[in-house]
């Protein structure tokens, strides 16, 4: 959804970089056509308007280049800042280049023309002296060229400050759609906690536990209350440690073991206290709720492996899952809308600096999320 919206922008950008050229094309269109009619010209200056155009070509041409090839470069992240630099000045010599060619043999064939001088007497008229010169002397400041560069400087320019008010644009929609999204988001797990499905399965469990295992039972109310509260009161947080997300991802699973078998195979890797990672909350248990919805049987043998790891080197957090997937034999086809909803908002928070995998292989069910580290002192730990 996000990309899309991204992609509108860029559409009309580009229709709106697309007119400008038109309008900057008909302008001497319209003069010479002005001058006809009014009686200036005699004739309709076919030869100037062609000129004209031909002269604004090399200024297009770098325009395209720049907005299609190097303007990328300099929008992406740090590290391509010096390429982008040196690449745009030849881009730029490029067209002085062409633009000063043509110019330059025709001052040299003009210079090239012999010319009659007479000079006369100014009181008498009377002819003094005649001779013939070959061109005149130019000065040694160029100031075609010099317009040149302005002109090209001037069309990079518009195009960068063109593109960047685009990108604000864009980036500001981008932040009320994470607003919203964030917002939406934490109605919908706060709703989710607060099902009686929910809380009557983890009561009635308890239940169970008081006359088996007392003390059993006074853990899963700890860890239910645990699990309530950081729903209730963490995620409002933009950000919150990973050691607080392994907590609840580890709280939800002990109390959905409690009602499942010896016939549920169940292995979890987390790491434990990392206090020093933070992330947006939540992110993770979309996966772990389709993995208990869909991947547990009671009458089959059902797998389900949960890893969680910190790659400090390339400063990235990985969950992966493995799960039996019984999801075809309920006939139930909802199951993914938690997941897209978790693209969605993966989209927002991250742009394309995240990946995410799922992959349905008819007996199991794979999931693999790889998100950017952000460290505790607030900066973002990326792989250039």
């Amino acid at each position: 959804m996000e990309k899309s919206v991204e992609k509108n922008y860029k559409r009309v950008e580009r229709k709106a970089y697309i007119a400008l050229w038109v309008i900057v094309l008909l302008i001497p269109l319209v003069e010479v056509t002005y001058e006809y009619l009014n009686g200036t010209d005699g004739v309709f200056e076919t030869g100037s308007l062609l000129k004209t155009w031909l002269y604004m070509l090399p200024f297009m041409a770098l325009f395209w280049v720049h907005e299609l090839l190097l303007l990328p470069l300099l929008m992406r992240r740090k590290g391509l800042k010096a390429l982008y630099v040196a690449l745009t000045v030849a881009a730029i010599a490029a067209t002085v280049v062409v633009l000063e060619a043509p110019h330059k043999s025709h001052r040299k064939k003009e210079d090239a023309t012999l010319r009659e001088v007479v000079v006369t007497n100014v009181e008498t008229g009377e002819e003094m002296k005649r001779f013939t010169t070959r061109g005149h002397k130019r000065p040694k400041f160029n100031m075609f060229m010099f317009t040149n560069v302005m002109f090209a400087l001037f069309t990079v320019s518009v195009n960068i400050m063109t593109s960047l008010y685009f990108r604000g644009l864009s980036n500001r929609r981008r932040i009320e759609s994470l607003e919203a999204e964030n917002t939406s988001a934490r109605l919908q797990y706060l709703k989710y906690q607060v099902n009686p499905h929910f809380f009557m399965n983890t009561l009635n469990n308890i239940h169970a536990l008081i006359d088996i295992d007392a003390n059993r039972a006074r853990e899963v109310v700890i860890d239910l209350s645990k699990m309530m509260r950081y729903v209730l009161y963490d995620i409002d947080k933009d950000e919150v440690t990973l050691k607080q997300e392994v907590d609840f991802l580890s709280n939800y699973i002990s109390l959905m073991r409690i009602r499942l078998t010896d016939n549920v195979k169940i292995q979890v890797a987390m790491p434990q206290g990392r206090d020093d990672v933070k992330l947006p909350p939540l992110l993770f248990i979309p996966f772990v709720e389709n993995i208990f919805k869909h991947g547990v049987s009671y009458r089959e043998p059902s797998v389900i492996d949960i890893s969680l790891t910190v790659d400090d080197a390339n400063g990235q957090v990985t969950f992966q899952s493995i799960n039996s997937n019984h999801s075809h034999k309920t006939g139930d086809k909802h199951h993914g809308i938690g997941i897209e909803n978790l693209r969605r908002r993966l989209d927002l928070l991250y742009g394309d600096r995240y990946t995410m995998a799922v992959n349905d292989r008819g007996a199991t069910f794979e999931s693999c999320l790889t998100i950017p580290v952000v460290c505790g002192n607030g900066k973002e730990i990326a792989k250039e």
